[in-house]
């Protein structure tokens, strides 16, 4: 894996222009973000052993990261943890771009790029700003119109959400699936056989839409606070 992210980097180093940056940078986000959440050493993740007294709440508090991300990254099935027990907290300082004219949400750290996810559709209200300055509010997932309790590890099978402080802004899933490329979106079913269509009950009247792997993906390596800019025209954009 950095092997594959040394690569992808040093591509982008050389021909920053070149007609498939966009595919180059959603390579370069998907082996970032397996490295992430992998046992590999990286920049982004700690140990952590635990003290009497410690939950996980506290534990992400301290650390700047999430129960869920702690969650996922030692496999824990419970939010349970023991003194003495080794922990690997991934660290979340990320800042999340909501890229509309570029039809991308991209995620950065202090070193730069980190990850990109598309824009399946947008609905927004209406405004003369061509950048809005936001953070994460609150993460949740909705099934049959109403919020339901996260699993551990924000896995769930409902609709992800990610509410914005700004009023109207809200990052939610829809039951689309990647392919091979993150570039290409297909439209799938869920289990039961409902199309997309037959989940209206779970979209806000307005937002951001995005696919539910992505928004989970998203929701895990954010945290309540996480800074936003949304970039509304292509003027603004980078």
């Amino acid at each position: 894996m950095n092997e594959a992210q040394a690569i992808l980097v040093k591509a982008l180093v050389i021909e920053p222009k070149s007609p498939v940056t966009r595919e180059l940078r959603d390579l370069l986000g998907n082996v970032n973000t397996q490295i992430f959440f992998s046992k590999e050493p990286s920049p982004w993740k700690m140990e952590y052993r635990v003290k009497q007294g410690d939950a996980l709440a506290s534990i992400a508090q301290k650390l700047d990261s999430s129960p869920e991300a702690i969650m996922r990254m030692n496999n824990l099935d419970s939010t349970l943890i023991r003194p003495g027990e080794k922990l690997v907290v991934p660290q979340l300082n990320f800042t999340i771009t909501i890229n509309v004219p570029g039809n991308r949400v991209v995620l950065h750290d202090s070193r730069g790029f980190f990850t990109q996810y598309p824009i399946i559709s947008v609905q927004l209200p209406p405004t003369r700003r061509s950048e809005i300055d936001t953070k994460v509010t609150t993460k949740s997932f909705w099934e049959d119109g109403k919020p339901v309790q996260a699993a551990g590890g924000m896995q769930n099978k409902g609709a992800p959400r990610i509410e914005l402080g700004h009023p109207g802004y809200v990052l939610y899933g829809v039951g689309e699936q990647r392919q091979a490329s993150t570039s290409e979106i297909a439209v799938s079913t869920d289990d039961n056989g409902q199309t997309t269509n037959s989940l209206d009950a779970n979209r806000p009247p307005q937002g951001i839409a995005m696919m539910k792997e992505d928004i989970a993906d998203i929701a895990l390596l954010s945290r309540k606070g996480t800074p936003v800019t949304i970039i509304l025209n292509q003027d603004s954009s980078p």
